[in-house]
């Protein structure tokens, strides 16, 4: 083919009838493969709240009694334990009562120490014995049932403070309280658990359950000046 014809040619094919080809739109021009993709974000975890400080006095007592009550709505009996400071007996060989009676001389005891209010019952629990004694109670209340204190369910009901406990040393009392099964009967019940600020944090000293109603009134009433100095009602 002549040169001229094939350069006619070309130009033919490049332009058609002479018309200019239309130039593509914004939306033609822009694919969905075109499109830019961006990988999806993950939010940012919160982080945990810090656990406030623990501090002394009564305001700081009355904090405190926050995570008691949390605790409490948990059925945590570890949260006691955890805090106590363990007392140590050791056997004389001759006592006529306790955990001591009919043990050789030199016998050592170590635990959380407890009691029965107005009785002579003592003992020094292990922290393992001591959580589950505080559990079984927790799993034995009514929260059904109800009397002048209130519900049966286990409950922060007071606070305390007592200028000369143990040792002669300040000490906060938590009152909890709940109607529990005893016997064949379901009756009200108090434990009182005193704390003292120790190492920068509140400790467990030793706890004293009220086992009838009649010695239970004496923590529950505010009416027991031997008992404490100062009783309020928790109000959370």
């Amino acid at each position: 083919m002549p040169v001229a014809s094939l350069s006619l040619s070309l130009a033919l094919l490049s332009c058609g009838d002479g018309e200019e080809a239309p130039l593509p739109t914004a939306e033609e021009s822009l694919t969905p493969s075109a499109s830019p993709t961006r990988a999806p974000t993950a939010s940012p975890s919160p982080e945990p709240s810090p656990t406030p400080a623990e501090v002394d006095g009564e305001d700081g007592f009355r904090n405190f009694a926050l995570q008691i009550e949390a605790a409490l709505a948990s059925g945590d009996g570890s949260f006691f334990s955890d805090r106590a400071v363990e007392d140590e007996m050791v056997c004389a060989g001759d006592e006529q009562l306790g955990l001591c009676f009919g043990q050789p001389v030199g016998t050592v005891f170590r635990g959380i120490p407890g009691g029965v209010f107005q009785s002579d019952a003592f003992a020094l629990l292990t922290p393992d014995e001591f959580t589950a004694m505080l559990e079984e109670w927790f799993a034995d209340a009514h929260p059904e049932l109800d009397d002048d204190y209130g519900e049966g369910s286990v409950t922060l009901y007071a606070l305390a403070h007592q200028a000369t406990g143990e040792g002669g040393e300040e000490v906060y009392q938590a009152i909890i309280t709940a109607i529990v099964t005893t016997g064949p009967d379901s009756v009200r019940q108090a434990r009182t658990i005193k704390f003292r600020y120790l190492d920068d944090r509140w400790r467990l000293a030793s706890e004293i359950l009220s086992t009838i109603p009649q010695t239970a009134d004496a923590w529950l009433s505010g009416e027991c000046d031997y008992c404490y100095d100062r009783w309020t009602l928790w109000e959370g």
